[in-house]
């Protein structure tokens, strides 16, 4: 943690200065705020520091050189909603709600950050299928997964219908599948 009192950023220790970023709430209601009061109680009590370590870190490996990821602020609490939403899901009626990100904001991080957590906190053995719409994106989130280690290799990219059913027999922890090719298997 930086801060000069008034403005404080989080980033890991290896992280270069322009990866800092602001921690703004401690909860999801709350009014953003910069200052080192809202970083400490955001990312510090005990619970949260402990989440963020097991949770919300990620090495990415970008051309053999090894990079710490540590999650921001929206994504951490996205991430945790979700999670909170799932242990209620009954209470909700099955809508566990809406994960909204803008273009650039990490949204392929926040959808590894959700899959890891729920492959370690619930139990059984858990496909995550990654539905995207978009080829750039396919390209996107599979080179993140693949960066982080998640993904191996190119084989978990549904070609079509019946080998997204291959791929759901097997054990894999993450299938891919764009619906906007023109195999689109929906």
């Amino acid at each position: 943690i930086l801060s000069n009192g008034l403005q404080s950023k989080i980033g890991t220790i290896t992280s270069p200065f322009k990866f800092f970023h602001e921690w703004k709430k401690v909860n999801e209601d709350d009014k953003p705020d910069t200052n080192l009061v809202t970083i400490i109680k955001g990312t510090c009590s005990r619970d949260k520091l402990i989440d963020l370590f097991e949770n919300f870190i990620a090495y990415e490996d970008v051309g053999g050189k090894i990079i710490k990821i540590l999650a921001k602020n929206h994504q951490y609490l996205g991430v945790n909603n979700v999670i909170s939403n799932v242990k209620s899901v009954e209470d909700l009626k099955g809508k566990l709600g809406v994960f909204w990100h803008t273009q650039g904001s990490g949204k392929s991080y926040s959808m590894y950050f959700l899959a890891e957590k729920i492959h370690r906190k619930f139990y059984g053995s858990y496909t995550i299928v990654i539905v995207l719409d978009r080829e750039e994106l396919e390209t996107q989130i599979y080179k993140n997964f693949t960066s982080v280690g998640a993904v191996k290799d190119k084989s978990l990219l549904a070609k079509s219908r019946d080998h997204l059913r291959e791929l759901l027999k097997e054990n894999h922890k993450y299938v891919i599948e764009n619906v906007r090719h023109d195999r689109c298997i929906w």
